[in-house]
C-alpha cells in the first residue's frame, strides 16, 4: 500500500505538532516533510524527538523546496510564509491545507 505523503510547516508549533503526531500514528500516512522557520531551535532534529515520539519522522528543515516531496502540504505558520509555500505548492502540483490565521484577501 502506498502511503499518502504529508508535509507540515510550523511542525514544532502547537497545531503543527498535534497534526504531526496524528500523521505519524496513522498507518496510511507518511510524514515526508517537516518545515520550521529559519533559526528555529528544532532545525536538524527528527520531528518525533521534538513532539514526544522518539526518533520518528523526517528531520526538520527550513527549506521550502522539500515541499515537492509530499502530495499534501499543511501550513500552520504566518501569512508571509503561507503565501510563499502556496507558490511552491502551485508550482509543484502539491495540494495545500492552510491553517494560518490573520490572512488578508
Amino acid at each position: 500500500m502506498n502511503k499518502l505523503k504529508i508535509g507540515i510547516s510550523g511542525v514544532a508549533g502547537r497545531m503543527g505538532a498535534l497534526i504531526a503526531q496524528e500523521v505519524l500514528r496513522d498507518a496510511t500516512l507518511e510524514l515526508a516533510v517537516a518545515i520550521e522557520v529559519k533559526g528555529h531551535k528544532s532545525l536538524g532534529k527528527k520531528v518525533g524527538d521534538v513532539i514526544g515520539l522518539k526518533d520518528r519522522g523526517p528531520v526538520i528543515t527550513d527549506s521550502p523546496e522539500t515541499i515537492s516531496l509530499c502530495r499534501v502540504f499543511i501550513d500552520f505558520t504566518v501569512p508571509q510564509a503561507t503565501q510563499a509555500h502556496l507558490l511552491v505548492c502551485q508550482d509543484k502540483g502539491v495540494g495545500m491545507v492552510i491553517g494560518t490565521t490573520a490572512l488578508d484577501e
